[in-house]
């Protein structure tokens, strides 16, 4: 339903693999985030009758309420894992609008981001010499910086140990090869401090708590202070 709903166009976008994000604003413009060109008007637009059935259908695949007393909705898509967010009026006055957000298809390691000239080679002995040492590591940057998959090439480099990791998120984002590894998600009822506390019962060797927008700081914060650096 939601494939059909989108059309043809905005459907081969999200099937494309440099394609990173699809906008539908509220003049109807659709716009796309592509790893090698940038930001571009795909040329399509979407009248807001459609755009508005393309949010409501999310809401309804997920049981969610969305009328005007609740006109937001965020949501990860089924099947792909992408994250999608739609406002209605009156929040967006001047129409629907949505976003939706796809993650990496793959996991980038350090070496070619030192091809890539993304980092310098002092920075990546800097890194791995911090995870060999279990230093605790902030990553921090505006939205669409890199942070996820720059997080992902260093869990790459955790992975390649024995050490048993606990990893939490709210939206499913990290991504890490360790054979020893427990992943846990938060939800409207259980929280990033819970999920924390839960995760000393699982005896991890590291803690890996995924995005903080808000509360979850202070569970970044206790969770260094558990006795689990790294």
């Amino acid at each position: 339903l939601l494939t059909s709903g989108l059309g043809p166009t905005v459907g081969s976008l999200l099937k494309d693999p440099d394609i990173t994000e699809v906008r539908a604003n509220p003049d109807g413009k659709i716009w796309a985030c592509c790893r090698k060109r940038g930001k571009f008007f795909t040329g399509d637009t979407i009248p807001p009758s459609k755009a508005q059935n393309v949010i409501q259908t999310v809401a309804y695949s997920l049981k969610l309420e969305l009328n005007e007393k609740s006109p937001m909705i965020a949501a990860e898509l089924k099947g792909s894992g992408a994250r999608f967010q739609g406002v209605l009026p009156p929040v967006s006055p001047e129409g629907p609008t949505f976003t939706i957000r796809k993650h990496s298809s793959r996991v980038f390691p350090l070496s070619e981001l030192l091809e890539r000239k993304c980092i310098k080679p002092l920075h990546a002995e800097y890194l791995i010499s911090a995870l060999e040492a279990r230093q605790n590591i902030l990553i921090a940057g505006a939205t669409d910086s890199g942070k996820t998959a720059f997080t992902n090439s260093l869990l790459q480099i955790i992975g390649k140990t024995t050490q048993r990791l606990i990893m939490f998120e709210d939206t499913r984002e990290l991504q890490c090869d360790a054979e020893d590894k427990v992943y846990l998600r938060s939800t409207d009822l259980i929280s990033m401090g819970d999920l924390l506390f839960a995760s000393l019962r699982f005896s991890p060797d590291r803690i890996i708590v995924g995005e903080v927008r808000g509360a979850e700081a202070v569970t970044v914060l206790r969770a260094w202070n558990t006795g689990h650096p790294g």
